[in-house]
Order: structure tokens, then sequence, then C-alpha cells
């Protein structure tokens, strides 16, 4: 049998031939669960004009200095009737409650003091102009998507890597399908792909990685990548981390999210081979489950995982070690 392929030797040449995407202007309701591509900032104040808080009357909160039911101000004009979200006009900056104004005949009177502001949204209460709303590497949740929205924005650049999965195994390609989308991804045919993905059914081993030995990773005719993943649930997650994972975070200008904290327990690792190690994350730090294999059991309880290069015999306990937890793979790149 020919010597398994080192980890980093087979990424190296197919990280290198990748070119990161370019931003797509993407209508902002179709971009829930994409990947912003720059810096978005308000291109204005918001609101941008005062806003009633309470149903009543908008008035000058000067004119209503000394009013009291026994000492009522007396208005030099009706007031203007507001609801909720409503503007005020121009000269007003407060809302006094509706029965705080009472009319006799052609009289109008304010029995109660408002403060400045008092009963208002003021302008740019809820967004500065220019103010950050959502950094690059910012994942578009139900909640920006709102603020987006209330913002102005009918669209925003996005970067959305393109991955074709092949038909297979459905519980494998359930569970890559699930990932690639909440990673940004968005699903292609081959033709369309920056990154096409194969299974390998039951291929000799040709990668040292545990698990997924037979997973491999190639280049392809105009920029893309093919990657072949494993059916079974093991070397499923262990290629995919190992392989999938940094060609994603490539191609969406991210970097692979790495938290520290201390082992509890020594992990023992074998020479010469990548070991994917999954971890419990608890407030003393992190607990191997598993390492260099993958069971059902220490799937369902594992936070994050960790992958341990081939010169690596393991790590002692109490040493801190840096793993990525699996709700959130990827971040923001570093800018230089």
């Amino acid at each position: 049998m020919s010597a398994l392929v080192p980890v980093a030797d087979a990424l190296g040449e197919v990280l290198a031939s990748l070119t990161p995407r370019q931003p797509v202007a993407t209508p902002v309701e179709a971009a829930l669960g994409k990947v912003i591509a720059d810096d978005i900032r308000a291109p204005d104040a918001r609101p941008t004009h005062m806003v009633a808080l309470r149903r009543g009357f908008a008035v000058e909160s000067l004119a209503t200095v000394g009013a009291a039911p026994e000492s009522p101000v007396l208005c030099g004009q009706a007031p203007v009737a507001v609801a909720i979200g409503d503007a005020l006009p121009d000269h007003c900056d407060a809302v006094v409650p509706r029965d705080a104004v009472s009319a006799a005949g052609s009289r109008c009177e304010i029995i109660q003091v408002v403060a400045p502001g008092e009963g208002v949204r003021r302008i740019g209460h809820d967004l500065a102009q220019g103010e950050i709303i959502a950094r690059r590497g910012t994942t578009v949740t139900p909640s920006l998507q709102l603020v987006l929205h209330a913002a102005g924005f009918e669209t925003v650049p996005i970067i959305a890597p393109r991955i074709a999965i092949a038909a297979g195994p459905s519980l494998a390609a359930t569970w890559l399908g699930t990932t690639i989308a909440a990673l940004g991804c968005v699903p292609v045919n081959d033709d369309a792909a920056d990154i096409a993905i194969a299974w390998a059914g039951s291929a000799d081993p040709r990668l040292a990685l545990a698990p997924g030995d037979t997973a491999a990773v190639a280049p392809t005719a105009g920029g893309s990548v093919t990657i072949t993943l494993p059916e079974r649930f093991d070397g499923l997650i262990g290629g995919f981390v190992a392989l999938a994972l940094p060609a994603i975070a490539m191609l969406s200008h991210r970097q692979i999210r790495l938290e520290k904290r201390p082992l509890r327990q020594k992990i023992v690792s074998a020479i010469g081979t990548t070991d994917c190690v999954l971890l419990q994350a608890t407030q003393r730090g992190y607990v191997p489950l598993a390492t260099g294999e993958i069971t059902l059991a220490a799937l369902a309880g594992a936070d994050a995982f960790t992958l341990i290069p081939p010169e690596s015999e393991g790590v002692p306990a109490g040493q801190p070690i840096a793993a990525t937890p699996f709700n959130a793979m990827l971040e923001e790149q570093e800018r230089p």
C-alpha cells in the first residue's frame, strides 16, 4: 500500500489554487444565513425624524411649562393628534397623553408638563449616521435582516461559496447540506460549483487523517476543487472539518474560529496521522470525548473539535488547546 498523503500536503495545493469569491449584491430578504462581504454602515440616522412612542398630542415642550390641572396653559393652536409611530411636526419635541389636553369651545388647554423628548424617539436614537450595522464576515440573522430593512437597505454585499453535492447516502447528504447552509454557502450544480463534493464509498485509504482516511481533495480546472468524503458518519465529520472547512473559509474571506481552553484530560495521538478530536466544553476546560475516531455518543456530546498534527503524540492535561466550536466554525478574517 502506498504511503498516506499528509493533510497539509493535500490541502496546500488546493488552497493555493482557490480565489476568494467576489461580493454579490443580494436582496436583503434573500440574504438570511449568508455572509456579509464588507462592513455595512447606516446611510443616515434612524429614525430620520422624531417619532411618537405613545398616543396623544404632539407639542413643543417649552409651551407646557407650568401646566397643571389647577393652572392650565392655553394653546396658541390646537395640537396635532398622533399615534404610536407617527412623525411629529417639525416644531414639536414631545407628546402629551390624550387626557392632558382639553378643548373648551374655541379654547384648547394643556394640564400637564412634558420634558423635551418625552413620549418620543429622537432623531438618530436607533442608529447614528455612519454607525456600523454589520462587519465583514457577519452572518445575516433574522434580527440583522430586520435592522437592514429598517435602515433602508434593499441589497447587501454577500459572499456565498457555491457547493455541489453529489447524490449519495441520505443521512450524510442531509448533514452536509445543513452544515454548508449554516456556513453561508449555496447549493448549485457541478458546472457552477466552487467546491464539488463526491462520496468515497469503500475506497482504499489515501489520506493520513483519522477518521477520514478515504477522503481526498484535488484542484480542478477553472479554479474549483473536488473533495471526496467518506459516506460513514465518522469519516464524513473528519473529512469535512479537515478538508472542506478550510476551503470554505478561503472562498469566503474568513478564518476557522479557534477558542482556547485548558485540557482537562490528556490526549494521546498517533505519530504520522492528523487526528480529529471531539471535545466537550466545560467551565474548567475541554474534555476529550474521542481521538482519531468518532462514536455516535461522542458526537452527541461534542461542542467542539480540534485537529492534532501528525508530528504530535498528543497534548498533556492542563495545557491550553485551541478548538473550533461546532456552532460557529468560521469568523471574520483578521485584517492586516
